[in-house]
């Protein structure tokens, strides 16, 4: 039988703390970086979102399906005209998770879900999710973006940007938490007061 290790516990305190330490460091970091035009503002959220986001949660869905779990990956997309050319920018990307088996039943609205968006005028990418429990408050997503100073001082083509960027801890600790929140409600047959 498994007992109680107060051992456990300060790993527990000590990840959370180095947590919020790489969260501040990041912060700084991006805000340190400033883009000049809707254009370009608008294109760096669309790399995040598919070099850094999507790729991270196409991991997880291909972790959990690997297991038997269903979970989904929707994106929304605007177009922008820019010298005469239109493209379609990312600006929301929904990760669906109910923390059910395959075999349980399709993905349904009432889902677990985890929004990214890009909120109006920012540039950043910010989170929130809802589980059948509760809903988290916004939270700003401070890439490393040493990655993109490296590019804005050194040049390059556009699109390699993404290459030099070195950590997206505090991304995956947001996925971790989520799913581990998910599988805590149905271990725990949690419900609402």
């Amino acid at each position: 039988m498994h007992t109680y290790n107060e051992d456990n516990t300060h790993e527990l305190i000590l990840a959370h703390q180095h947590r919020l330490q790489l969260y501040e460091v990041a912060k700084t970091k991006a805000d340190n970086t400033r883009l000049v035009s809707e254009y370009d503002r608008k294109r760096y959220l669309d790399e995040l979102f598919t070099q850094i986001v999507l790729v991270q949660l196409g991991g997880v869905k291909t972790e959990l399906a690997s297991h038997g779990y269903a979970s989904d990956i929707v994106t929304k997309t605007a177009q922008l005209d820019t010298d005469n050319t239109v493209v379609d920018l990312i600006y929301e990307v929904t990760f669906t998770f109910s923390g059910s088996l395959q075999s349980d039943g399709t993905l349904g609205a009432d889902d677990s879900q985890m929004v990214f968006f890009a909120p109006s005028g920012s540039h950043h990418i910010a989170c929130r999710y809802k589980t059948a429990q509760l809903s988290s408050q916004v939270q700003t997503l401070y890439f490393d973006d040493e990655g993109y100073s490296h590019f804005l001082a050194h040049g390059g083509p556009r699109t390699l940007w993404h290459e030099y960027i070195t950590s997206q801890s505090e991304l995956s600790s947001m996925i971790s938490d989520f799913i581990s929140l998910i599988f805590i409600e149905k271990r725990g047959n949690l419900s609402r007061i």
